[in-house]
């Protein structure tokens, strides 16, 4: 009854957490082009054709898409990171269950799960990463549910292999270095079965990504050109256009700083410790094996953008969490307690320490302190001053999307695709509808209004540009003027509001 209670506790703790983390963060530039995406494909349109959509793939506007469809809003920031918080709920979920699976029916195993639940959340690269309206959780999520399935040796193996490979196939359609865990997991699949199993194992797993993997392809294939420029060339461009910024950090000295972080360097060497114990009197398994490999992926994964990113190195936290919830198991059915109970009071210690999460409690229960909050009362602010409609001109597109207005689909990646985009061979540039901060004259209609302040004077500059002497200037914060003319239009929208 009290590990019941306990564990309703705890999850309902964990629930919050993950909320708040998600609610309270400010706007991150790159939510831009992920809640646009999913705005215009819930209009209709398709990556890369109608609308720049840079360096991934289409599964996650998809998803948007259908979430702002269904819910009807107008609040897409709001929506985008409730899905998120909705990903990160069922991570927490499946690394419990998981943690489970592998103690086996010890009292202490649910403890146990509750930790690991804990010591993730409460992991300061996960804190960061988490939360936003991007395709992290998602494709995190997506991950873990294969590892989950994978592990369930009761299902029919034809039937286990088709889900994961499905699963996989949807990962990596969101976010295309995926691919490595997928490969993975064919491996796993190619040496973890008998031979007669071998065969209906792969021919399932394939079967699955073949499904998922249709629409994506037949998109890429049909608009090959803007393909290879938005998941390809641009990428390319950025990591010199990041070197030229001195913005190119050096991969290793990211990394190092990453892993001494001290909640993350922690949950290091309790995994090596912990995994050391189990190794020297133990038998290692399959599902080990595999979780060991995977974090490894994406260890590999985080090192092949042009320039680091934190949010990166979060990836293989949860599986290096599953690896020493596996190794915790052995060492409770070795009856080994004492060392196990050692481990994690030092973890629970080390997270007391270092606990930011913990304000995470306060902040969510006012709704004003929400950045989705915060963001709709500017594209509020907007509509109430120029009306609904209006093309505005902007590297931002959430406010504009939000105040009901249209944006630039040549802009809807944010800075992503523009300021790269004069790098590219200009007949390249015109087919795919790309306009840089050289050629933005070439925008097919002039704006109604400007929106700037969130990105670099250099690339916002030709933006405000663009509006004429006599437009009215408006400051929304700090940072965002909106720069609008006061035509009657205008003035009639102001009346009405």
């Amino acid at each position: 009854m009290y590990t019941r209670l306990l564990t309703i506790l705890v999850l309902f703790a964990a629930v919050v957490v993950i909320a708040g983390n998600s609610l309270i963060k400010n706007l991150e530039h790159d939510e831009h082009m992920y809640v646009a995406g999913g705005v215009l494909m819930a209009e209709g349109k398709v990556p890369w054709r109608d609308f720049s959509y840079v360096s991934q793939m289409p599964y996650h506007p998809l998803l948007l898409a259908a979430v702002y469809k269904i819910t009807g809003t107008d609040n897409y920031l709001l929506w985008g990171r409730i899905v998120s918080i909705i990903c990160d709920c069922v991570i927490a979920a499946f690394l419990f269950l998981i943690i489970l699976q592998f103690t086996g029916k010890s009292k202490l195993g649910p403890v146990i799960g509750l930790a690991a639940v804990i010591v993730y959340l409460f992991n300061p690269l996960v804190d960061y990463a988490n939360g936003r309206a991007w395709n992290h959780d998602v494709v995190i999520t997506l991950c873990v549910s294969a590892f989950w399935v994978y592990i369930h040796n009761n299902w029919k193996i034809y039937i286990r292999s088709g889900v994961v490979g499905a699963i996989l196939a949807a990962a990596v359609f969101m976010r295309v270095t995926t691919v490595i865990i997928a490969a993975i997991f064919f491996m796993a699949l190619l040496l973890g079965n008998k031979n007669g199993d071998r065969l209906k194992s792969l021919g399932a797993f394939f079967v699955g990504v073949l499904i998922l993997s249709m629409w994506p392809i037949y998109v890429a294939i049909t608009n090959w050109d803007a393909f290879f420029v938005h998941a390809v060339l641009i990428s390319q461009l950025t990591g010199e256009f990041v070197k030229e910024l001195g913005m190119s950090f050096n991969k290793f000295r990211f990394f190092i700083s990453a892993m001494t972080i001290p909640n993350n360097l922690t949950l290091h060497l309790v995994f090596l410790s912990i995994t050391a114990v189990t190794l020297k009197y133990l038998k290692i398994t399959k599902e080990f094996l595999l979780a060991i490999f995977i974090a490894m992926g994406f260890y590999i994964i985080a090192f092949i953008p042009p320039s680091p990113w934190l949010q990166y190195f979060a990836m293989p936290v949860v599986f290096v969490i599953i690896a020493s919830g596996w190794s915790a198991g052995q060492i409770l059915q070795s009856r080994s307690k004492e060392v196990l109970a050692s481990v994690f009071i030092f973890v629970l210690l080390t997270i007391i320490l270092f606990a930011k999460p913990l304000g995470y409690f306060v902040g969510v229960l006012n709704k004003e302190n929400w950045a989705p909050t915060k963001v709709h009362a500017k594209a509020t602010e907007i509509r109430t001053t120029i009306g609904v409609g209006k093309r505005i001109l902007t590297l931002s597109p959430i406010y504009v999307l939000e105040s009901g207005n249209k944006i630039y689909s040549q802009l809807a990646a944010g800075p992503f695709a523009y300021r790269v985009a004069d790098a590219i061979p200009e007949k390249l540039r015109k087919q795919v509808k790309l306009v840089g901060p050289q050629n933005l004259g070439q925008l097919l209609e002039k704006p109604d209004a400007v929106l700037v302040g969130e990105e670099p004077k250099f690339l916002e500059e030709p933006i405000t540009q663009l509006a004429e002497k006599n437009w009215i200037r408006k400051r929304l914060d700090s940072r965002l003027m909106f720069i609008y003319s006061n035509s009657p239009t205008s003035q009639q929208a102001q009346i009405s509001q």
